[in-house]
């Protein structure tokens, strides 16, 4: 592939020459992107949403903790992941403190 040198975008909020990919039609683009940042307060989701979103990998479990305020019971398996219903509303109001 070859870049084209006369495109032009913001990197940093400055305006930078990047250049554009172009690839030929026996040549493949694979790209992979992260996830959306989402809307709303994050210690209004659900918990057990935050839990299927852990279970699924798509939160990790210090995220769960630091970002959610959602406390897992420590002492089961994945697959039975359950949310500390005592420690979730605390971790929450700590959060909210801070």
């Amino acid at each position: 592939f070859k870049r084209n040198p006369n495109y032009w975008g913001k990197i940093d909020g400055n305006l930078q020459q990047v250049g554009l990919i172009e690839i030929s039609p026996d040549e493949l683009l694979g790209a992979h992107s992260t996830g959306g940042g989402g809307y709303g307060d994050p210690l209004e989701r659900e918990p057990e949403r935050v839990r299927d979103d852990v279970l699924a990998s798509f939160v990790s479990f210090a995220r769960a903790r630091d970002v959610y305020g959602v406390v897992f019971a420590e002492d089961v398996l994945a697959e039975r992941l359950t949310v500390d219903s005592a420690a979730t509303p605390a971790r929450r109001r700590d959060l909210r403190q801070t």
